[in-house]
């Protein structure tokens, strides 16, 4: 999603009732559903921004997986060229499909 914005990996990947949620600075939520997330991706993709190129591509690392039954949390650092930029908990549940995610947490990591 952050290095291609692929709209058929997002699919495979994302359950469609997918939201991403942060803290604001006045403690409030913001509340993004994949389908805004995905618009915003694409808009990238109009203005240049996506694909990224080689040298600047995202990763993440997997800090840890539980899984109970049909449900999991992953907890990933997030790293932009090697500093790492957020701490990320992603819920997922198991579908007859497969696995999707389903909601996404995270905290920016300050210098």
């Amino acid at each position: 999603m952050q290095n291609e914005s692929v709209s058929t990996k997002i699919d495979q990947g994302f359950h469609p009732e997918f939201a991403l949620l942060g803290k604001k600075e006045d403690s409030t939520l913001r509340v993004l559903p994949i389908s805004t997330w995905k618009e915003i991706n694409v808009n990238r993709s109009i203005t240049g921004e996506l694909p990224r190129p080689d040298n600047s591509k995202v990763s993440a690392e997997f800090v840890f997986v539980d899984i109970s039954d049909d449900v999991a949390v992953a907890k990933l650092h997030y790293f932009e060229e090697k500093k790492q930029t957020y701490t990320d908990y992603i819920t997922l549940y198991k579908f007859p499909e497969g696995w999707k995610m389903i909601s996404k947490v995270y905290t920016a990591i300050e210098d």
